[in-house]
């Protein structure tokens, strides 16, 4: 291979470079290298080529925004995500309750003002999880409180078994909630 020691060669694939950034590495290198090649091998037919001819090359191999779009191309697709603003509304309605009770009513706030939701989505959001696991921590404690009464010929467990089913609900309900909002969000690639 030649060495390739032209000024415009050096920034076309400086800028080949940048332009793919995002690839992996190997992908990237592989890419640049084949590139180079290419132009070596073109410029090989020319002993002592002018700069009108390098030029020329560099226009017919492509400008590198072209050759990264068509690297990019053949990338399998973004996998959606989950806006940061959003995922934050979510984790504080989830834990924000232990933040003084103030963190649940930011992540309202902020799932209120969202776009990623639907109003059903925004109700589901608030009126599952007041005050998210903390909420379901204080009501498991009132639960944990409800007496067992004794009836005359044996007991009657019944309190105990609703305070369980309860305390399961209160813990249910906003981890259910916190899924429902991650899958129903609308997301960004």
């Amino acid at each position: 291979m030649q060495d390739v020691r032209a000024p415009q060669v050096r920034e076309y694939l400086d800028r080949l470079d940048r332009a793919l950034r995002d690839l992996p590495r190997d992908r990237r290198t592989e890419i640049v290298r084949d590139i180079q090649a290419h132009i070596d091998d073109a410029l090989s037919e020319h002993p002592d080529p002018s700069a009108t001819t390098i030029d020329e090359l560099l226009n017919s191999v492509g400008t590198p925004e072209e050759i990264a779009a068509a690297a990019y191309s053949d990338m399998p697709a973004a996998r959606p995500q989950i806006a940061t603003r959003d995922a934050i509304a979510v984790g504080l309605l989830l834990g924000g309750g232990f933040l003084f009770g103030v963190g649940w009513f930011v992540g309202l706030a902020l799932l209120w003002s969202s776009a990623a939701w639907t109003t059903r989505d925004k109700l589901i959001g608030t009126l599952l999880i007041p005050g998210g696991l903390a909420g379901s921590l204080l009501l498991g404690g009132m639960a944990a409180l409800v007496p067992l009464r004794t009836s005359g010929a044996g007991s009657s467990s019944s309190p105990a078994v609703l305070g369980l089913l309860l305390v399961l609900l209160a813990v249910f309900l906003p981890i259910f909630t916190t899924f429902w909002l991650i899958r129903h969000a609308r997301r960004t690639p």
